[in-house]
């Protein structure tokens, strides 16, 4: 009987782990992030990782844009979403205002807002940084004054980044 038992309970807890396991896994592919920008104000996000100088890094990610109005002008079409190392750099989400990126940032990537507007695309970014730099931050920039183009803002939309060294296993936003 107490065979029996000790093997109910080892069970019990595999099948517990597994279920938890599968929950997870199910809930990481249903992650989005989603940022804002109008009139050089905005939202992004950040995801701390080691970016080591010289070292090639693969960026794979979804993207999608799109703006609170039905027809937005080419002011607002104009808008860039953009990624870019950086360190030590914080944002205060009660200010809206974008991070300033120090000399040391790097451009990673950036595309006009109004290519592909409100379609999912997938990118596959190389990148060799000239700094080490600890973050990779994420944003959409809308210049343009919302007040004089229909109260316009941009928005973005980001799902299943993975970053990977050329010779390393991949790290992804999900596993923060």
């Amino acid at each position: 009987m107490k065979n029996f038992l000790l093997t109910a309970a080892f069970i019990l807890i595999g099948e517990l782990l597994y279920a938890q396991t599968n929950f997870d896994q199910a809930k990481e592919n249903e992650t989005k992030k989603w940022a804002w920008s109008h009139s050089n104000l905005g939202s992004g996000l950040s995801l701390n990782y080691f970016f080591e100088k010289d070292q090639t890094y693969e960026i794979t990610f979804w993207v999608k844009t799109s703006s609170n109005v039905s027809k937005p002008n080419k002011k607002v079409l104009q808008s860039t979403i953009n990624i870019r190392t950086a360190s030590n750099t914080s944002y205060d989400k009660f200010e809206y205002t974008l991070p300033n990126f120090t000399e040391y940032s790097e451009v990673v990537w950036s595309q006009k807002a109004g290519e592909k507007f409100n379609q999912w695309q997938q990118k596959k970014i190389y990148f060799t940084p000239t700094y080490n730099n600890l973050q990779l931050w994420l944003y959409p920039l809308m210049t343009a004054n919302a007040n004089d183009n229909g109260g316009a803002r941009i928005e973005m939309e980001i799902d299943n980044i993975v970053i990977k060294k050329s010779s390393d296993k991949h790290f992804s936003l999900s596993s923060l």
